[in-house]
């Protein structure tokens, strides 16, 4: 996963906005391709989750949008599993 996700960061650092806006749409369409019906469930507890951790951490956001990594399916996916972990969903 951190290989997908640092090859996303070093992508994201190259993008102007419309491709960012692209990536992160692209990211969330294959998000949903593969998890089918459940991809919103699943979303929204990804989330909860990031919230959760964001009130622990405030710096997290910050780094999430500037870096690129909350647009990478690999990590959009691992906080996924984590809230599905956390939350019994």
């Amino acid at each position: 996963m951190v290989h997908y996700a640092g090859r996303d960061v070093a992508k994201w650092q190259r993008m102007d906005d419309a491709a960012r806006e692209l990536h992160m749409s692209d990211s969330i369409a294959r998000f949903n391709k593969m998890h089918g019906a459940d991809a919103p469930a699943m979303l929204e507890d990804a989330r909860r989750l990031t919230a959760e951790l964001c009130r622990k951490d405030p710096s997290l956001k910050s780094f999430l949008e500037d870096s690129g990594a909350g647009a990478s399916l690999a990590v959009i996916s691992a906080l996924a599993d984590a809230a599905s972990r956390r939350y019994g969903t």
